[in-house]
């Protein structure tokens, strides 16, 4: 019987480390919770219902927790921060006894919950979950407009404080890259039906990664 030399003992395990590592067992993965860190991103949304408008939609981070209670039921929370600057510079000319000119300045904060549950669609080494949430968000801030006229110049500010409730509903694809480190990405859309923002709904972005144990 030949013997194997120690190079070819060392090829040998780093091979065998090597598919242990990119092709791992699921078992930590298919454990009862998980932890994500991400980023936020919204990518669409009728934002003009919070008095402002423009394309620099709200961009934050979160973190959330998701622990399974059946086999193929999880609930999930989670908790998300983001915000929005809005700075605009209207200029307007030939137009008797209106304004010469409308400066908006605001920024808004946004703190929401995620509280749901996640049914599994596969579960394998690229997994993919459906889920729904209900999302309480609490947003503050402050919009301040400066209009001017010829010789004058108005200022009218907003304090922002309110609560709001909407659903949220989202995919998740999860690629594992060891048995319990992950990365996501979540899109999704939510739509809000109590308080200032009701009939508000946005498509946002999730990305980050995850950690099984």
């Amino acid at each position: 019987m030949r013997k194997v030399n120690k190079n070819n003992r060392f090829i040998i395990s780093a091979f065998i480390a090597i598919v242990v590592f990119c092709f791992p067992h699921e078992t930590k993965a298919q454990r009862a919770k998980e932890i994500s860190l991400y980023y936020r991103y919204f990518a669409v949304g009728n934002a003009e219902l919070l008095t402002f408008s423009g394309d620099n939609y709200p961009k934050g981070f979160g973190v959330s927790m998701t622990s399974q209670f059946s086999k193929k039921i999880a609930w999930k929370a989670g908790l998300n921060f983001s915000n929005k600057k809005t700075n605009s510079d209207s200029y307007y000319f030939g137009i008797p006894s209106s304004p010469t000119r409308i400066v908006t300045d605001s920024k808004i904060s946004f703190i929401s919950m995620n509280i749901g549950i996640a049914y599994p669609i596969s579960e394998k080494k690229l997994s993919a979950r459906f889920q729904g949430q209900l999302v309480p968000v609490y947003y503050f801030g402050e919009i301040n407009q400066y209009t001017y006229f010829d010789s004058t110049m108005i200022e009218d500010s907003d304090i922002i404080n309110e609560l709001s409730l909407g659903i949220n509903l989202s995919f998740r694809f999860r690629f594992l890259l060891t048995s319990s480190a992950a990365i996501f990405v979540e899109p999704g859309s939510s739509y809000f039906f109590f308080g200032r923002i009701k009939e508000y709904y946005s498509i946002n972005i999730n990305a980050g990664i995850s950690y099984c144990f």
